[in-house]
């Protein structure tokens, strides 16, 4: 299992000395059988943090190693099965069908759509069986709805079998039941061994899902720990601007039925 190291990063809006910074001295470690979230306000840099991460954005200072290497001197094949990528944007450019959707997380290992493998077949099947959309594959993706989009694409990257997985606001514009769905998908490959780290804005989803929380503010991650450690209404009022009470006494929404 590779970790994903990020030390002291610095990210700047252009590649030029005097250029704004948008990550500044951002250090932590995602490994193996951890749910990580990073939560702050909107333009705190989360997703150039991410995107930095994944070697996709050039940093100007720090550095980052995936199991020992810098991502960004990968293929980008070699990339992808060590690590997958839920961006925040994820249109649907023509209606396919699911499971040709999907299939496109095997894309790393040679396989395309209407050309998988037997082991490829397999993961495509797991992958959307797990996301509950094995009724869903011949459907066209345009005919479904917000909530069952956003469990195709987290069946695509999990259809990867990379060991760790970055999602950038997977949750985005879901309702309740949807939003659970998807943060269970990604709880569970982090409880099967994988890493994940995942941008969220709703401190409580975040609180109830997380094994630790990085909390950004002006492009610095400010702390980073379990939420028993990180959560208090002193650092919500720091980091987003707001009065608020972590209370017991909270509403706590089970399963989705």
């Amino acid at each position: 299992m590779p970790d994903l190291v990020v030390s002291k990063l610095e990210v700047r809006a252009k590649a030029e000395r005097g250029a704004p910074i948008l990550v500044r001295d951002a250090s932590f470690t995602l490994s193996g059988g951890e749910m990580s979230i990073l939560v702050g306000p909107n333009g705190a840099g989360k997703t150039t943090l991410l995107r930095a991460a994944m070697g996709l954005l050039t940093p100007s200072a720090g550095r980052v190693r995936l199991g020992g290497e810098d991502p960004a001197r990968m293929s980008p094949s070699k990339r992808a099965r060590k690590i997958a990528w839920l961006p925040q944007i994820r249109p649907l450019a023509w209606p396919n069908r699911v499971r040709d959707i999907v299939s496109l997380g095997r894309f790393a290992y040679g396989a395309s759509p209407g050309r998988l493998g037997e082991e490829d077949a397999a993961a495509v099947d797991r992958a959307m069986a797990a996301a509950g959309l094995a009724a869903f594959s011949e459907r066209s993706a345009d005919t479904l709805s917000g909530g069952e989009i956003a469990r195709m694409h987290c069946a695509r990257a999990l259809a990867a079998q990379a060991p760790l997985l970055l999602a950038d606001e997977p949750v985005a514009a879901l309702d309740i039941r949807h939003q659970l769905q998807v943060m269970t998908l990604l709880q569970r490959h982090a409880r099967r061994g994988g890493g994940v780290l995942a941008v969220l804005h709703d401190i409580a989803l975040a609180a109830r899902f997380a094994d630790r929380l990085l909390w950004m503010k002006q492009g610095s991650i400010v702390a980073s720990g379990p939420c028993e450690e990180t959560l208090d209404s002193k650092r919500i009022e720091s980091v987003f601007g707001v009065r608020a009470q972590v209370a017991e006494k909270r509403v706590e929404i089970e399963e989705p039925i």
